[in-house]
């Protein structure tokens, strides 16, 4: 298993994180998810315009720094260190 893995590495893993960025397009409908600070940006190629459009997604990036975010990760066991 990966964890088992993770545990005899050297790496200490202690105060790690993870994060992800997933998008689901069907049709015209975009579905996102994600976690962590990952974003999500579309790029809309309009062969009218000599260059594409980047449109950001509403995600919102889960960072210690915000309030909200800090009092989440303490709440529920963690720590927040420089």
């Amino acid at each position: 298993m990966i964890a088992n893995e993770l545990e005899a590495s050297n790496i200490d893993s202690q105060y790690s994180g993870s994060t992800i960025c997933m998008v689901f397009i069907i049709g015209d409908v975009a579905w996102f998810a994600n976690l962590g600070d990952s974003r999500a940006i579309l790029i809309n190629h309009d062969p009218l315009r000599k260059n594409p459009i980047a449109v950001p997604f509403a995600t919102l990036d889960h960072k210690p720094e915000d309030d909200h975010e800090r009092q989440r990760i303490e709440f529920n066991g963690g720590r927040v260190m420089p």
